[in-house]
């Protein structure tokens, strides 16, 4: 913050930053307002984006920590995790966020994997269940679905955008990328 305040033109001291970072700032808000007042192509069509980005870090005392899986390192890292969903433009091809959000994975449905020994199985002809479909198994309703936690913040921050964006923009397309391709992801964007 230092290094902010030695390139503002005066009134932009270092308090004065300290201040603005400490106030309580609704972004959504203001992505929306300025893309309204200022990028919104009425006859473009738009669509939203959403993706999490995983960001390391080290320590012990940073609010959210936790592991996540990073694409760019092929495995799990120790670090912070952001939700961002975006307003595109076809016209354009230019991505706008409108809302991004820490997610806070939930300790109570983390499941320890190195607490449960693997036991090894000498024979396998007891274990083998026969072919075929089990008898007496029901069809399942496949829009009966729990939604995890990061659906659930996603549906949220969902929601929000479409409740101020509010008829301005039609937006019929929720892009996600392959983290989302299951059938619960596809029951929250109904």
């Amino acid at each position: 913050m230092l290094n902010i305040s030695r390139w503002t033109p005066k009134g932009g001291s270092y308090r004065t930053i300290q201040r603005f970072f400490n106030s309580d700032i609704p972004w959504g808000t203001l992505f929306w307002i300025f893309f309204r007042s200022h990028l919104l192509d009425p006859e473009s069509e738009y669509f939203f984006a959403a993706d999490e980005t995983v960001k390391s870090k080290s320590g012990k005392n940073t609010y959210g920590l936790s592991r996540f899986f990073s694409s760019l390192y092929g495995k799990t890292i120790p670090g912070v995790s952001f939700l961002g969903v975006s307003l595109v433009s076809v016209k354009k091809q230019r991505a706008y966020p409108m809302f991004i959000e820490q997610i806070v994975p939930d300790d109570t449905s983390s499941e320890s994997t190195t607490s449960a020994p693997k036991q090894q199985v000498c024979d396998n002809t007891e274990l083998k269940r026969p072919r075929g479909r089990p008898k007496g198994s029901k069809n399942r309703n496949k829009d009966d679905v729990v939604l995890t936690g990061i659906l659930k913040q996603l549906q949220t921050i969902v929601m929000s955008i479409l409740q101020q964006i509010q008829d301005l923009i039609p937006i019929r397309y929720l892009v996600l990328d392959g983290y989302f391709g299951h059938n619960n992801a596809l029951q929250m964007t109904k």
